[in-house]
């Protein structure tokens, strides 16, 4: 129901700016408007606006940004495990390769869709059934758990000159990046409990490369189409779900100096960061912790500084600020595997548990390469959204000094 608020509620606005704008004025409006758009579920409406990005004076440029929705929070362990389960459920469906769990296709689209209303009546991977299990062996391994390796998402995405391209992208996050990260530090616990076990599936999902961030974002792109299809004229709206640009999550997380205004240095109450050298766990946690766990900003979006650091759409380059458009700006580069390191780096924002205050710092940008999972980077999902536009009075008709002498004349 939520979604279909939101889907009429932009129905709406296309209707209302096809009327006429010659007796009406219009402008943006921001804080009285903004709660006549429900989002999409969990996520906030952030209103257009700009920001200045950079990391220093010398290197500030003004920017400005149309509205958008953002996650509430980062994406958490067991939302990320939803994705990962329906990967794993769709190779089961199509290792079986039952006719009854799929779409009747027609003559001209020979690709096979699943029909996941019929899939509800059983976890067909954990079936006892004989024939079922020898078909989905190759899914385990020796210790009879799902192989992880094997979970691969299959998607088609399309650049700005129209050029499709199928990439397959294992979705499984990097669950030894705890060790790899810090390989003189004993962090098994984290290596064997972190993404799994139901304790931490409130924290936000780490070890999870740029593709992978991008393949979910795809995914739930495909997620809330299928539903809204089912309300609504799909071709009234198609919005993909993506990472936010460099600059929709700086000047997402500008509100956070307004508090920042308040105190010399962050608090380990409202903050999750490294305090000082050996010091982890004043701010109640000694890795990561809830992404509900701390104060919000004023956007009302939690941990946009600390717990996390937080993947953008952004290639990384240091010349960004000639480059950039000072409207909606963003760097894209689809970097091949095979490219230089150098050119597979993607802009990394936030901070995170095991940086210092400084670098939680909205304004410092660091950079990871694409293929890359660490502990202390996870991510967000935005959406495109429309500006709220509000109605004032009719404008008074204008009286030209012709149409006075007319009336005179006639008297």
């Amino acid at each position: 129901m939520k979604h279909m608020k939101f889907y009429i509620a932009i129905a709406s606005l296309s209707l209302f700016s096809a009327c006429s704008l010659n007796n009406y004025s219009y402008r943006p409006t921001r804080n009285n408007q903004i709660n006549k758009i429900t989002p999409p579920v969990g996520m906030i409406y952030i209103p257009g606006g700009s920001v200045m990005i950079g990391q220093d004076s010398s290197d500030l440029k003004k920017v400005s940004l149309s509205a958008f929705f953002m996650d509430r929070t980062e994406i958490s362990n067991i939302q990320y495990r939803q994705f990962a389960n329906w990967v794993r459920d769709s190779i089961v469906v199509h290792l079986l390769n039952e006719k009854a769990f799929f779409k009747r296709s027609s003559k001209k689209d020979s690709t096979k869709s699943i029909d996941w209303v019929k899939l509800n009546t059983g976890i067909l991977w954990k079936s006892r059934n004989p024939k079922i299990k020898q078909k989905i062996a190759l899914l385990y391994t020796d210790e009879m758990k799902i192989d992880s390796r094997l979970l691969n998402y299959q998607f088609v995405t399309k650049n700005r000159a129209g050029i499709k391209k199928t990439e397959s992208i294992n979705i499984w996050p990097n669950e030894l990046s705890w060790i790899d990260d810090f390989p003189n530090s004993q962090n098994e616990m984290m290596t064997k409990a972190y993404f799994t076990n139901p304790i931490f599936d409130n924290h936000p999902v780490v070890g999870i490369s740029w593709k992978q961030a991008r393949a979910y974002a795809h995914w739930r792109s495909k997620m809330v189409n299928r539903y809204t299809n089912k309300i609504i004229n799909p071709q009234i709206i198609q919005l993909p779900i993506d990472l936010p640009t460099e600059a929709q999550w700086a000047y997402a997380s500008q509100l956070n100096l307004s508090e920042k205004k308040k105190r010399k240095e962050p608090s380990s109450h409202n903050l999750n960061f490294k305090q000082g050298e050996g010091t982890y766990t004043d701010d109640g946690s000694t890795y990561t912790n809830h992404v509900m766990g701390y104060t919000p900003n004023g956007f009302g979006l939690y941990n946009m500084a600390g717990n996390v650091s937080e993947w953008t759409l952004d290639a990384y380059s240091e010349a960004s600020k000639a480059l950039i458009h000072d409207l909606n700006p963003v760097i894209l580069y689809e970097a091949k595997d095979n490219d230089p390191l150098m050119m597979q780096r993607k802009v990394v924002k936030g901070g995170s548990w095991k940086d210092a205050a400084s670098m939680t710092e909205p304004s410092i940008r660091t950079s990871e390469t694409q293929n890359t999972g660490r502990s202390f980077i996870g991510f967000r999902c935005v959406m495109a959204a429309p500006d709220v536009i509000q109605v004032q009075q009719p404008l008074k008709q204008i009286t030209t000094r012709k149409s006075k002498s007319n009336k005179l004349a006639t008297k």
